[in-house]
């Protein structure tokens, strides 16, 4: 489950920045290591995964997963649990 929660995740994020999932998946960490992942891309990343996952997210979890994507998906495991 954990690895297709992953690919998912790559897949949302992937159509939204318009690259490559293994992009996503060797950067993960940092966005500041992708091309186009801003704060305006990162909304959009949050508001896609909330209607895909069906699941809300706090303003501090928007804020804190802008700097390590490993947290948001953190987040959504913890959330469709």
């Amino acid at each position: 489950m954990a690895k297709n929660l992953h690919k998912e995740i790559y897949f949302i994020i992937s159509k939204i920045l318009k690259t490559n999932p293994k992009n996503i998946e060797k950067h993960i960490k940092q966005s500041k290591n992708l091309n186009n992942w801003d704060s305006l891309n990162h909304i959009k990343i949050i508001l896609k995964i909330e209607q895909e996952f069906k699941i809300k997210f706090t303003q501090n979890e928007i804020v804190t997963s802008i700097d390590d994507k490993n947290i948001l998906i953190k987040y959504i495991k913890k959330k469709i649990k």
